[in-house]
């Protein structure tokens, strides 16, 4: 039977590798799981242990999990909390009728309102790019 506070290295899944204490014993083939993976419910059959014992108590937070393992002799990097990315600006999109006419505008024939309309969709996709 599998105690609140072993040890285990997740074999399956995304967070497969990573070292992880059992927090709480849900039924016979589950167990919740946390420490340098994501806390979460997992099967046991998804857990290899090593045989070493972390002194927590059940139901205990990231943090006190993470420093019990760290006194258990396992030594980790601590993951990087979330951090706010920079955007990428998409690129401009023009369409295809309007790119003809701007790459060979000798050879297009417009009359001067549809030849305008477009220089001003061109313009105002251009600004928008720029900020």
């Amino acid at each position: 039977m599998v105690k609140v506070g072993e040890i285990a290295l997740k074999i399956a899944g995304r967070d497969a590798g990573q070292l992880c204490a059992v927090v709480d014993v849900v039924d016979d083939k589950f167990v919740l799981v946390d420490g340098l993976t994501r806390r979460k419910k997992c099967n046991l059959i998804h857990l290899e242990f090593l045989g070493s014992q972390a002194k927590i108590k059940k139901g205990a937070k990231t943090e006190e999990v993470r420093k019990a393992l760290k006194e258990a002799g396992f030594d980790f990097k601590e993951p990087k909390e979330g951090e706010a990315r920079d955007k990428k600006q998409k690129p401009v999109k023009i369409r295809k009728s309007l790119q003809k006419h701007l790459d060979k505008p000798e050879e297009s024939k417009l009359d001067n309102k549809k030849e305008s309309k477009i220089k001003k969709v061109v313009k105002k996709k251009t600004s928008s790019k720029k900020e």
